[in-house]
């Protein structure tokens, strides 16, 4: 089998961003799960740091439920795949309204 050529995966990582985004605003938490591998390490900064795909997705179930309607647009997909490594930067433009609304 063939190597997945630069295009293909800037494309599993763009389609990986909409299944993040849409698994959040519409609280489809098994989606936002399929997202994170078991071992991950994702670090937001100030908001926390997760170290397994169940730990991020329930920070995200218990954080997001409770709000009213979220709208995640992910823009500026930029992806690297030099040196065997893949990494992307991308843009995110969220709208999040309280829970009344």
């Amino acid at each position: 089998m063939a190597e997945p050529s630069a295009r293909e995966i800037r494309q599993d990582v763009a389609d990986l961003l909409v299944r993040y985004a849409t698994g959040i605003d519409q609280r489809d938490w098994k989606l936002l799960r399929s997202c994170f591998t078991d071992d991950c390490k994702a670090d937001y900064g100030d908001v926390g740091r997760w170290s397994t795909g169940d730990e991020i997705t329930e920070w995200m179930r218990a954080t997001h439920e409770p709000m009213g309607h979220t709208l995640h647009r992910i823009t500026n997909v930029a992806v690297d795949t030099k040196g065997g490594t893949v990494t992307s930067r991308a843009y995110g433009d969220v709208i999040v309204r309280g829970p009344g609304g």
